[in-house]
């Protein structure tokens, strides 16, 4: 006898619900006809990915009976993308550190404008997707950055999630996982079941959402941990912000000369593509003995300018200008046009 008629046998005199459960339910049909769904992804309105997942989650709860696992896979997710996405936060303030410095020489760490490092860690948060490599990089990040540890409730989360996958969430995917295709979870009658304590990680997943990623506006409110990163963020920004204002008014003010010149080649610590070409001419200035140019790309927006510094015939990493509040190129263009000089670009 096959095992599978050996499975039908010991089974046919027990109660169906004792291997079926949650299949009426799971049948129940859809809340619309399928020919009605029809959703236009992308766009600037368009929520998050981790609003959506945790709007998801949230909305099956109800059933969580017979959805504990999609459930806890979107729970799950939900974690990692806002793990991910505080990680990714705190590398754009490192790179802006970065920039900062090798443009205007605005101090910045050692460790933190340590590009070998930053590329590690870029590589992590796109490749990885297990909890303890991500917490132990999210953990190094705030502490470089000299920012407030990761909150309790992550921690938690984690914990929850770790006491029913401690992997990368493929126990939550698939029902056989490995090269023995080993069960996800005993599903033997006289087998030992892990208790999925849903409510309690969803209370940690909520405050996440609510109390540590709350930005509070004009100041109002207490700081969150996110409002901690954003505000630090924005400092970063604003003092590169203010050294490019700086450099137009004194462009306006005449005790900054620009000139039209040929554009140096791209040097291997920029972060415009070498493989890219540059417009053959640029705008140069001798700032109080450092070299700068504006520079900009061939085929690419008219107002994408970028600044960097000149060093033995290379540029530095560039600032794109059009992320920064700064007129700086039509002072530049003014400058040079009420010295009869044609602007190239």
């Amino acid at each position: 006898m096959s095992r599978l008629l050996e499975l039908r046998e010991k089974l046919k005199d027990r109660p169906k619900a004792d291997y079926d459960w949650g299949a009426e339910q799971l049948q129940a049909p859809p809340t619309l006809p399928h020919s009605d769904i029809k959703i236009r992804l992308g766009g600037i309105f368009s929520p998050g990915y981790e609003a959506t997942y945790r709007a998801a989650w949230q909305a099956l709860m109800h059933r969580a009976r017979e959805l504990a696992i999609p459930i806890l896979y979107l729970q799950r997710h939900s974690l990692e993308l806002t793990v991910k996405d505080t990680i990714r936060m705190l590398l754009d303030i490192r790179a802006e550190m970065r920039l900062g410095y090798d443009v205007f020489d605005i101090d910045a760490s050692e460790k933190a404008r340590d590009m070998a490092d930053w590329n590690k860690d870029w590589n992590l948060v796109h490749r990885k997707h297990e909890f303890d490599p991500l917490f132990e990089c999210l953990a190094k990040n705030l502490t470089l950055l000299e920012l407030p540890a990761i909150p309790p409730d992550f921690h938690q989360a984690k914990d929850l999630i770790h006491l029913l996958d401690p992997g990368d969430g493929s126990l939550f995917r698939y029902d056989t996982v490995g090269k023995t295709r080993s069960r996800s979870f005993d599903r033997h009658p006289d087998g030992d079941p892990k208790v999925a304590r849903l409510s309690d990680l969803a209370r940690h997943l909520d405050a996440i959402a609510n109390e540590h990623s709350r930005v509070s506006e004009r100041g109002e409110g207490p700081v969150s941990f996110l409002d901690e990163i954003y505000q630090y963020s924005m400092g970063v920004n604003l003092n590169v912000e203010w050294a490019v204002r700086g450099m137009e008014k004194k462009t306006r003010d005449g005790e900054i000369v620009w000139s039209v010149e040929p554009t140096a080649r791209v040097g291997s610590n920029t972060d415009l593509d070498s493989t890219l070409k540059l417009l053959p001419l640029c705008l140069a200035a001798d700032v109080e003995g450092q070299r700068f140019v504006m520079v900009q790309l061939e085929g690419t927006n008219p107002y994408a300018y970028f600044l960097a510094r000149e060093r033995q015939g290379e540029l530095s990493r560039a600032l794109w200008l059009m992320e920064y509040h700064t007129n700086i190129y039509f002072a530049v263009k003014d400058s040079l046009e009420a010295k009869g000089v044609d602007v190239p670009w």
